[in-house]
């Protein structure tokens, strides 16, 4: 039997990411954590470009260089992503940069 479990992030404390700059969002999982799938809303993920996805300071990229977050969204190829294990719940850490010609709210993670 397979057991999934969604976590909802809430998000608190806007940061102004100016046009072409980049930002990280920090996520503290749970303990026992195991990222398979990672989902970003399509009106957010058009504005920009997924530089690094890390536990802790473990890259969990395939190669080096950005790619569009769309790739990640509810219209993207709805792949299932084969992250390491995350045991100790070590903080995950997201940068994105801004490809809009506007500066945007970029959001602190909340538990």
């Amino acid at each position: 039997m397979l057991l999934t479990t969604t976590h909802a992030i809430r998000l608190s404390s806007s940061t102004i990411i100016g046009s072409g700059s980049d930002a990280t969002v920090v996520v503290a999982p749970p303990p026992k954590f195991h990222l398979h799938r990672f989902l970003i809303d399509k009106t957010v993920a058009e504005k920009f470009l997924i530089t690094g996805i890390a536990f802790d300071k473990n890259n969990q990229m395939l190669s080096p260089g950005a790619i569009p977050a769309l790739l990640f969204s509810e219209t993207g190829p709805h792949l299932s992503y084969d992250f390491d294990p995350n045991p100790t719940g070590d903080e995950i850490r997201i940068s994105a940069t801004n490809i809009t010609r506007d500066s945007l709210a970029a959001y602190e993670v909340s538990p």
